[in-house]
């Protein structure tokens, strides 16, 4: 029983200890249980994430290559060059930052010893974009003394530019002038410009320019873009010492990968997966602050670039702590008002199509553009509503504007741009008001224009153009071009539409085949229908012999600006081959906007490189005959029209030449306009005297130097030696003229008169035939260019034959050659035979503008006499003629003229008539056109003449030569080419040396007659290119040089002599009653004084005179009802005139010397704001406008005697002395320049010739000295020469004038009148008095046609002055009827420098009286006078 209780007892023990101790192991066999699940699940797992990435795997794999390629191996390189490159640039950073470049950590120990700038602004620009730098220039840019004034307010504006890869070339030397011109370029040295560059490029302008300026901020500007400056400037001002500032447009946006596609990035991949862009500003214009650009300085070498420059800047901005300033202003498409660039705002294009379409004048907008004195943008805006000559009321609100333009300028002290605005913009309005545009010319004197006493109430900018913009509203609201354009018009829905459906309508009906159903793709193009497929080749019934195959050029339109040229004539040119003639009818009407048509077989028709010029005979394989029959809607037409009574239209055949072979082109002489220069199908050139009908000159054509000629041109001088002229032109001051021949060469002559014609280059200049010939003065250097077969265009130094310029471009013959300058810039316009046109620069960079003429046609360009309007004229392949005047700010045709005819056989002529009229020499007549009207206005048939003659007007348009059949040249005149032709005999005679006895010395040297001129040409030495080569050799002694060399042999053609000289009765015209012609007195105020000197101002409306008393009389002739010219008139009396703040006349210093024995005179310079004056005393220097003295100079000993001021510079001036010198001193310098020596008298004449640069002197010694003006060194001498029984009186003052060629020169003595040539000093023309009778003084008319000449007893005489014969007489009773007041007699004399008939002598009494003839325009020897009455008297000579 006991032991039962033990042993349950110690069971009872253990199992309880057993129990126990397997909790844990339960646990952990929980546990493990639990951890077993769970990686069987998580390998579960794995298996399907394992099955699923091996099939993405090997779907990836099928799509890429199964080895690794090099752009694989590259990506990770990059990726570790990108970590290295992270890892320095982290190193950079924190230099950066213990260099103190970050905000807040620039170093206040910093100072410069300059002021610091505000800002500097980069325009990135490039060697292409000039015109893109002018527009710049012109509009937001300054220049200048502007850009120098602006850096004086802190903001420096520079074009960026780098290198180009080929250092030095002309890329290079092309922006290194530019810059030496300008001033305004900041190149980069370091920098190769290209455009994959960029990026660098704004590293390296940041880089250099925070090296080279201290500013505030940095400025990057595109050049394609217009900037508010003043906002600009306006907005870095408000953030002035903000620094780590990154301001700009900020955007963002998607990364381009596609290769090819616009702004693709290379580097897309390193930009992550969602492939966008950080934010960054726009590339366009940026701004960032001074530490910010020294951080990119001190970090260039390691900054990583991207494609483009914004994203490359905005990349490195990320890794500094830079304030980022999205300024909405800066966004150049943004439409905000206060944006401060415009580029494709929404605005800007609402107030373009306000401009273009005027039918709705913003004036909110106008007011704005006003009070902000955006004066460029305010007229550009009128501009599309109204021009300057509209009406009186256009003309006030343009003239207005450019007033107070002008006045700001002043204001400013920007005398520079005042001067620029005064000569461009306000010299529009001095036709109408010569005074009122003369006296703000004298503004510019003024220290303070308030100083005038119209403008003392000027006040400052702000409150002028406020006060301008009330009277613009007040004068725009009466203007009746404005009437229903000053309130937005109403517009219904679907309206623009509607306008653009009917536009279409329009462009289709004008096609010349409409088709149905036309496919009309773009509305930004004219449309144009194709031909039909059975129109492909058509046939003329009326003539089989034509080949009708031809095809019609395609259109080809370019939508660049138009550039303005100049008109320079030029000889006609044809393409050659035959003519398709294909009638025209009247429904065929074609609009002034579709000019161009689409070619036949729908390629362009390469044209031959042979092109012939009409008037030549060609042969019938070649050429179009005239007998050929033309179908002409105008045919029928010629008897419709009336003739218009107009004086201005040449329409009288004065005179016929009669050439010996066909004439191929003429030209007349720019100042000796009856000198008609005429080249001919062989070769040979002529000088013709149209108003004598004979020919001064002849000259065969030859080759100076054939040894100097190219293999090509002697071998084609092998096959066929003939030669032709296709152009003659002569320079624009008439010292040269040149020759473009049918075959390479162009010959150049220089010109000094009358026959003295020497050689002066010979240029073996193109491959072909040299078609065209221009000259050309850019920076006064003297260029001829030429343009030929070869289709290049040449520059040449005239004085040196050095080519300046090889412009190419042309894909067909150069047809014809215009240059031009406008605002400074000098351009070239030329035209091809395959209808396009070109504009160049003087460069080697490519033309600049690309045009089609209208029709394709064959073209020539021609300005209006003044400049203003451009027009064209040429004739297609079809035969189509095209007369049209060009809109220049738009590039197209503004308006096109009808009556021309349809089937011209060649190229139609033409050419502005003044700024009235066109002229086209078509269909064997003349048609003449108003410039305003699109209708024919009249014809004018002379006769004989060919279906398309070459037509050519003097410079006044009062003489017409055109080329007749039978090698003639008819000339044709005006009313008033009649008179001049009558009245003059232009070509002076040479004189002999001995005078012999006689009432009228006049004796004509039989050995120097005109008909002798062409023997004495025929041995004048030839000049060649190079005298090493002078002597061609023996290789080329079998080389023709011309086409009959047995010719030049041949009798020269005999001249008669002058028909009115054939009588041997001179007509004398005596007016002895005041009712025979017109006269006015004009008294001073005072004692009455001799007047000593008498002079008309140079704008025609005053006269100015010196009494014997050192005082000055200026009597002004108002503008009103009764005189609305203004100008100087006998119907009229002026006012003796001062101003009001002058009490007093001008007077001269008569200090140390006596009225008695002083010699007064005076000059006034070229725009009469300045007076010279000396009455034995010092010199004074008057203000014309406040009559105050601005300066004296010069002792009073010895004494002035005479003054001149040098023609092309008015500070410097030639003074003639009482010692017998020439002083040449500069007023500005207030020093003496040279002291020229030669005479043995005082100087008493002196007179600038600006054609042959020389100053001509006479004196009290009688001799006359020629010196010249390069070094002021003495060129010739010569001595009066007297008959016996004249000995002149000691004392006898010599004057000299020059004739308005600038070659001859008159002479006045008181014993004779003389007319001398300048050159060699050969004396022309005299005339002696027939008794002792004193000339006092005398003066030529302002055409040089007349000589005015007073007397010691009171008779005015007028002579011719070609032949100095006497004409007429004033006898003292006609205008001094009232008597005796003494011995009055005239004592000065001048002449109107703009009506030829008009003078005015200033009388001892102290008067001064005016002449004209009884009938306006008359002349004073014409037939008016001839009757005989009681009053008047008819003299015959003895």
């Amino acid at each position: 029983m006991e032991g039962l209780p033990t042993t349950t007892k110690g069971d009872k023990r253990w199992r309880s200890k057993n129990l126990q101790t397997s909790k844990p192991s339960l646990l952990m066999a929980f546990f493990s249980c639990i951890a077993w699940l769970y990686v069987a699940g998580r390998l579960w797992q794995d298996a399907e994430n394992r099955t699923l990435l091996a099939n993405l795997l090997k779907k990836n794999m099928e799509q890429r290559p199964k080895v690794l390629t090099v752009e694989d191996k590259l990506m990770v390189l990059g990726c570790k060059d990108l970590e290295k490159r992270i890892v320095e640039a982290e190193m950079d950073l924190t230099l950066a930052k213990s260099q103190g470049y970050l905000k807040n950590q620039l170093r206040q120990s910093e100072s410069f010893s300059e002021k610091k700038l505000l800002a500097v602004i980069g325009v990135y620009t490039g060697f292409g974009s000039y015109l893109k730098r002018q527009t710049s220039r012109g509009s937001w840019m300054p220049r200048g003394d502007a850009l120098k004034k602006l850096e004086e307010r802190g903001v420096v504006v520079r074009f960026v530019i780098g290198r180009s890869a080929n250092r030095g070339d002309s890329l290079d030397r092309h922006i290194d002038e530019e810059n030496h011109r300008t001033k305004d370029f900041f190149i980069l040295e370091g920098h190769e410009e290209a455009q994959e560059e960029l990026p660098k490029k704004v590293k390296f302008f940041f880089s250099t320019a925070v090296q080279n300026w201290d500013a505030e901020f940095y400025v990057k500007v595109n050049d394609n873009i217009d900037i508010d400056l003043e906002g600009l400037i306006g907005l870095l001002e408000h953030r002035r010492g903000q620094d780590s500032a990154y301001v700009g447009c900020m955007k963002s946006g998607e990364v381009v990968s596609e290769e090819g596609k616009d702004w693709y990035e290379p580097d897309w991949w390193k930009f992550g997966d969602e492939k966008s862009y950080f934010q960054h500003a726009s590339g366009s214009l940026f701004i960032l602050s001074k530490n910010l650009a020294q951080y990119i300085n001190v970090n260039s070498a390691s900054l990583k670039t991207y494609a483009y420059d914004d994203t490359s800047v905005g990349s490195w901005m990320m890794g500094v702590k830079a304030t980022y300033i999205d300024d909405n202003r800066l966004c150049c498409g943004s439409i905000r008002q206060d944006k401060f660039c415009n580029d494709e705002g929404y605005k800007r294009t609402a107030h373009i199509f306000e401009r273009e379409s005027g039918c709705y004048f913003d004036m909110e907008f106008f007011e704005d553009l006003v009070l902000n004195g955006k004066w460029n943008k305010v007229e550009k805006y009128l501009s599309g509503f109204t021009s300057i000559n509209d009406n009186k009321y256009s003309t006030k609100i343009y003239f207005e504007i450019r007033k107070l333009n002008f006045l700001e300028a002043l204001d400013k002290n920007d005398r520079a741009k005042a001067l620029d605005i005064l000569m461009k913009d306000l010299k529009v309005f001095a036709q109408d008001n010569e005074e009122l545009y003369r006296e703000m010319t004298q503004l510019l004197t003024l220290d303070n224009f308030r100083e005038h006493e119209l403008l003392s109430m000027y006040e400052d900018a702000e409150s002028s153009r406020k006060i301008l913009m009330d009277e613009l509203k007040k004068l725009i609201e009466v203007n009746p071009i404005f009437h229903g354009k000053l309130k937005f018009p109403v517009i219904k829905s679907q309206r623009l539409r509607r306008l653009i459906n009917q536009g279409l309508n329009w462009q289709h009906i004008q096609c010349k085949y409409p088709q149905p159903n036309p496919d009309i793709e773009t509305l930004f193009e004219d449309h144009v229908c194709q031909w039909p497929q059975d129109h492909l080749f058509m046939q003329s019934t009326d003539n089989p012999q034509l080949d009708a195959s031809l095809p019609v050029f395609p259109s080809s339109w370019f939508c660049g600006p138009s550039t303005v040229t100049q008109a320079v004539s030029r000889e006609d040119i044809c393409v050659s081959g035959p003519i398709t003639s294909v009638a025209t009818t009247s429904d065929n009407i074609r609009d002034s906007n579709t000019m161009s048509q689409n070619s036949l077989l729908g390629a362009e028709y390469e044209v031959a490189s042979t092109v012939l010029h009409p008037g030549r005979n060609h042969s019938p394989e070649s050429s179009v005959s005239d007998d050929l029959p033309i179908i002409s809607m105008n045919n029928g037409m010629l008897q419709n029209f009336e003739p218009v009574s107009n004086t201005d239209l040449p329409k009288t055949v004065a005179q016929i030449l009669n050439e010996s072979s066909s004439p191929m082109s003429m030209d007349f002489h720019p100042v000796r306009q009856t000198f008609l220069l005429v080249g001919t199908d062989i070769g040979d050139i002529g000088l013709w005297d149209v108003n004598l009908g004979v020919k001064l000159l002849s000259r065969n054509f030859t080759v100076w130097n054939i040894g100097a000629c190219s293999t090509m041109f002697k071998t084609a001088m092998m096959k066929d030696p003939c030669m032709s002229v296709n152009r003659i032109a002569w320079s624009p001051n008439g010292s040269f003229f040149g020759i473009a021949y049918s075959k390479h060469i162009v010959q150049l002559y220089s010109y000094h008169g009358v026959t003295d014609v020497q050689q002066k280059l010979e240029i073996d200049a193109h491959v072909g035939g040299v078609n065209d010939l221009a000259f050309a003065t850019p920076s006064k250097q003297q260029l001829v260019i030429t343009g030929g077969d070869d289709k290049l265009i040449k520059v040449w130094d005239v004085i040196t034959g050095v080519q300046m310029h090889n412009l190419e471009g042309h894909e067909a013959p150069v047809y014809s050659l215009c240059p031009h300058c406008k605002d400074g810039i000098h351009f070239i316009f030329s035209t091809s035979v395959d209808g396009k046109i070109k504009a160049w620069l003087y460069d080697n960079m490519g033309a600049r503008v690309h045009i089609d003429a209208p029709g394709l046609a064959c073209t020539t360009i021609a300005y209006s006499a003044d400049n203003k309007r451009l027009f064209s004229c040429g004739t297609n392949k079809n035969g189509e003629s095209f007369l049209v005047e060009w809109n220049e700010s738009e590039g197209d045709a503004k308006r096109t003229y009808q009556g021309l005819c349809e089937n011209s056989s060649a190229v139609v002529q033409f050419s502005p008539i003044k700024e009235k009229f066109l002229a086209a020499a078509d269909d064997h007549v003349i048609k003449i056109w108003d410039m305003d009207k699109v209708e024919q206005l009249t014809i004018i048939d002379a006769g004989d003449l060919p279906a398309n003659p070459h037509i050519r007007f003097n410079k006044d348009g009062t003489l017409l030569a055109a080329i007749a059949s039978e090698n003639k040249i008819k000339i044709l005149a005006t009313a008033y080419g009649l008179q001049l032709l009558n009245a003059s005999v232009t070509g002076f005679v040479n004189s002999s040396s001995d005078v012999s006895d006689g009432p009228r010395k006049h004796v004509i040297n039989p050995s120097l007659s005109v008909a002798n001129y062409g023997e004495a040409d025929a041995h004048e030495p030839t000049h060649v290119i190079n005298p090493s080569v002078a002597n061609s050799g023996e290789a080329d002694a079998h080389v023709p040089t011309n086409c009959n060399e047995e010719r030049i042999k041949d009798a020269k053609q005999k001249i008669v002599d002058n028909a009115n000289n054939k009588s041997g009765v001179c007509k004398i015209i005596q007016i002895s009653m005041p009712s025979q012609c017109k006269s006015l007195q004009l008294n001073g105020c005072g004692e009455a004084d001799k007047i000593s000197k008498l002079i008309y101002t140079n704008a025609g409306n005053a006269i100015l005179a010196l009494a014997s008393n050192a005082t000055h009389l200026l009597w002004k002739w108002p503008q009103n009802d009764l005189n609305l010219s203004g100008k100087a008139t006998t119907d009229v009396p002026p006012q003796l005139w001062q101003p009001r703040s002058c009490s007093r006349m001008m007077t001269n210093d008569l200090t140390d010397s006596t009225p008695e024995e002083a010699v007064p005179c005076f000059g006034l310079s070229k725009n009469d704001s300045y007076l010279l004056s000396a009455s034995g005393g010092i010199i004074s220097l008057f203000n014309m406008l406040t009559f105050k003295r601005m300066m004296s100079f010069m002792s009073p000993s010895p004494a002035a005697t005479s003054l001149a001021f040098h023609p092309q510079d008015n500070n410097i001036v030639a003074i003639g002395m009482d010692d017998c010198t020439i002083l040449i001193y500069h007023v500005r310098f207030t020093e003496v320049k040279s002291k020229l020596k030669g005479h043995s008298g005082r100087v008493t004449g002196l007179a600038f010739s600006t054609a042959m640069d020389l100053l001509v002197s006479s004196g009290e010694d009688a001799q006359i000295f020629t010196w010249n003006l390069g070094g002021w060194g003495k060129c010739k001498s010569k001595q009066l020469q007297f008959p016996d029984e004249r000995i002149p009186i000691s004392g006898s003052n010599t004057m000299v004038q020059f004739h308005q060629d600038q070659v001859h020169f008159l002479v006045v003595h008181e014993t004779q009148l003389s007319i001398y040539e300048a050159k060699e000093l050969g004396c022309v023309q005299q005339w002696i008095p027939e008794d002792s009778t004193r000339i006092l003084q005398a003066t030529l008319s302002c055409d040089s046609q007349m000589v005015f000449a007073c007397f010691i007893g009171g008779i005015v005489s007028i002579f011719g002055a070609s032949d100095l014969q006497l004409k007429c007489q004033i006898l003292p009773i006609s205008y001094l009827p009232y008597t005796p007041r003494g011995n009055v007699h005239p004592h000065a004399v001048a002449a109107n420098p703009h009506k030829p008939t008009q003078f005015a002598v200033g009388l001892t009494d102290g008067a001064v009286i005016v002449f004209e003839p009884q009938k306006p325009g008359n002349s004073w020897y014409l037939a008016e006078y001839e009757p005989a009455t009681a009053s008047s008297c008819l003299l015959q000579d003895d």
